[in-house]
């Protein structure tokens, strides 16, 4: 699990103004997907969600991603732009009978 790009800047220039949480799923279909985004304090501040993914890559290439899941634009839950600095994510796979996560870092400069 890897975030791209690692340092992206939501200024609304249409340049990393988002970032795309790249994973690759084997042997899974229709799985329901959690993206977790935590600041350094451990605070929750962003749940995105994606449903019916079948196994395969899920990673950027050569375009920007923008329908990929697992794509954050540096807001929280309330909407409300994030400052700059490190987030930890955490990609959840919902699987019967234990969960799936893999984690990371990213960064949010303006």
């Amino acid at each position: 699990v890897q975030a791209h790009p690692r340092v992206f800047t939501p200024n609304g220039d249409q340049i990393n103004d988002f970032t795309v949480f790249g994973f690759t799923l084997g042997r899974v279909s229709d799985a329901t997907l959690r993206f977790e985004i935590y600041d350094l304090s451990g605070r929750l501040v962003r749940t995105l969600t994606a449903s019916n993914i079948d196994a395969g890559s899920y990673t950027p290439v050569g375009g920007s991603g923008a329908s990929l899941p697992g794509r954050w634009d540096g807001l929280n839950d309330s909407g409300e732009l994030l400052p700059p600095g490190l987030y930890l994510f955490r990609v959840v796979v919902d699987l019967e009978p234990d969960n799936e996560v893999s984690s990371g870092v990213v960064g949010l400069a303006y």
